[in-house]
């Protein structure tokens, strides 16, 4: 049996968490690139997770005929290939949904408060992602601005990592980074996905 969805960010978490340990044993230059990457693999881990949990729930949805249809999943285009492909090759229908989802959501990415709400407003019927926010807050002790601001905080630091290699235009050099900062981008990102995937328990 595969993993879960949120099994597999478990398990990309933890090699985030493990680049930033294995930064005790390089010189302090190269340990500074590892609490960057660990930085960006959080962010990576947190994507992919969301993306595999949708996909996960929507199968789940189409497949139970009894279940409430969430109005944004209903407005999803699927292209017309894909149910030609249910017609005329029998292949099974979760398979070919999956893969219809796929081609629709793959390229897009779930990293910022706005693009994970409206990711799981797909698989959640009738609850706002304004409601799913104020539950991953209170998980967390929160405020649902302070939260955000947080996230911001952390996704645009991964940003400047992953997009201008952490140099500062000011100077020209890389933006100082310490162990504590990447162990505390860890751990918000974590603590994150562990609320969310309580709050969608919650509201599914």
């Amino acid at each position: 049996m595969s993993a879960s969805p949120y099994q597999q960010f478990q398990d990309n978490l933890a090699y985030a968490e493990e680049l930033i340990e294995a930064a005790h044993y390089i010189r302090e230059d190269l340990s500074r690139d590892l609490y960057r990457a660990a930085w960006v693999q959080a962010v990576s881990a947190l994507d992919h997770w969301v993306h595999q949990e949708v996909y996960e729930r929507a199968v789940a949805i189409a497949m139970n005929t009894t279940a409430p249809r969430p109005a944004q999943l209903e407005k999803l285009p699927i292209p017309w290939m894909f149910m030609e492909r249910t017609r005329h090759s029998g292949e099974p229908l979760a398979v070919v949904f999956r893969e219809a989802l796929e081609s629709q959501l793959d390229r897009r990415t779930f990293q910022n408060q706005e693009d994970i709400g409206s990711a799981f407003q797909l698989v959640l019927a009738g609850t706002s992602a304004g409601v799913m926010w104020g539950r991953v807050a209170q998980d967390l002790g929160k405020t649902k601005e302070q939260v955000k601001q947080r996230h911001a905080e952390v996704l645009k630091r991964r940003n400047q990592i992953s997009h201008s290699s952490d140099v500062d235009p000011a100077t020209g050099k890389r933006r100082p980074v310490t162990r504590e900062q990447a162990t505390d981008a860890v751990k918000w990102i974590k603590d994150l996905a562990r609320a969310l995937s309580v709050a969608i328990r919650g509201v599914s």
